[in-house]
């Protein structure tokens, strides 16, 4: 049977994350040890968000001063808006379909960029579907939303190399600093080295064996002067508010079919949730998740509420019928 933190969602995974008598994770009893008793979690607040912006050399004259990764999700799309009523920015609003986004995230996108009057440019790559068939094809065992993030984040720092803007803004929430805490860092590692020796002499995949040969130096190598910033990282994070201002004022909308339910997630999160669970016990959204929780921003039950959604057959052959397969070509 599964058991899970008593403080957080993290799952008990042998030989990574280890319960203690009192049923929490050892990733909490971490958190709790380097807080200062009686002290509440700081926040950087807008005064320090705009300090970081204005701190980056932007280029006199250019049309766009930010660029704006736009997902169709409700964090992405705050984003946006903090960046044009708060920031008063000139961004260019651009959206990635990895071949697997929905009607509702184009048209939340759409309807975004319209309302705060942005350019917006919709970019959708075909190496990202090339690749995935591959993968699950051959029965590698990668973590998907690792290569897809990798990979949606190339094409963004590109774009913004080539429309001349430094800034990078991004919907990134606290619970998605990932490369803060280690509970993912051996899935990472186990990923790409079984995503390396799958595409090895495949020339079509040379760019992803370059990337992933030393994912962060190819980064740093490229795109060193682009700068990242995620206002989530300074501002307090309120769900309900954020989706009060959204629906309110941008039209925004959840859409009907999308794990976890109410996330505007793409549909290959089906496939990727349910095998990363098989192959490594959980994913970034179980670390995403408790985060939040460790940080106050979200209450474990509504936090098990999201994390437990189930996942259908029928919802994993709707992501694969992009890629011409079914359930039954990879299970």
């Amino acid at each position: 049977m599964l058991k899970r933190c008593a403080h957080c969602v993290m799952p008990e995974t042998e030989g990574h994350i280890a319960l203690d008598d009192n049923g929490t994770c050892s990733i909490c009893n971490k958190h709790l040890n380097h807080q200062q008793p009686g002290s509440a979690p700081v926040h950087g607040g807008f005064a320090e968000l705009r300090e970081k912006v204005q701190e980056i050399p932007f280029i006199e004259g250019s049309v766009y001063n930010a660029l704006v990764a736009l997902s169709g999700g409700k964090d992405s799309t705050m984003a946006l808006y903090v960046t044009v009523k708060e920031l008063q920015l000139r961004p260019l609003a651009v959206f990635i379909d990895n071949g697997f986004c929905t009607e509702a995230m184009y048209s939340n996108v759409r309807n975004a960029a319209e309302k705060l009057g942005v350019d917006l440019l919709i970019c959708a790559p075909q190496l990202i579907k090339r690749l995935f068939k591959h993968l699950l094809l051959s029965k590698s065992r990668v973590y998907y939303c690792r290569i897809c993030n990798a990979l949606i984040d190339y094409y963004l720092r590109a774009i913004a190399l080539q429309h001349g803007i430094p800034l990078l803004i991004t919907g990134l929430t606290k619970g998605q600093e990932f490369l803060k805490g280690t509970e993912l860092f051996w899935i990472y590692r186990t990923s790409d080295a079984n995503l390396l020796r799958s595409i090895a002499g495949r020339p079509e995949f040379a760019l992803v064996a370059d990337m992933f040969a030393s994912l962060a130096l190819y980064f740093h190598r490229h795109f060193g002067s682009v700068t990242q910033v995620a206002p989530f990282h300074y501002l307090d994070y309120e769900e309900h508010e954020i989706l009060r201002v959204l629906t309110g004022e941008l039209g925004y909308t959840l859409p009907k079919v999308s794990w976890p339910q109410g996330s505007t997630n793409c549909l290959f999160n089906f496939v990727c949730q349910s095998l990363t669970v098989d192959y490594f016990g959980y994913s970034q959204h179980e670390a995403e998740i408790s985060a939040l929780v460790r940080n106050g921003e979200m209450t474990r039950e509504r936090a098990l509420e999201i994390i437990e959604t189930p996942i259908s057959e029928s919802q994993i052959d709707l992501a694969l019928a992009k890629l011409n397969l079914t359930h039954k070509d990879i299970f």
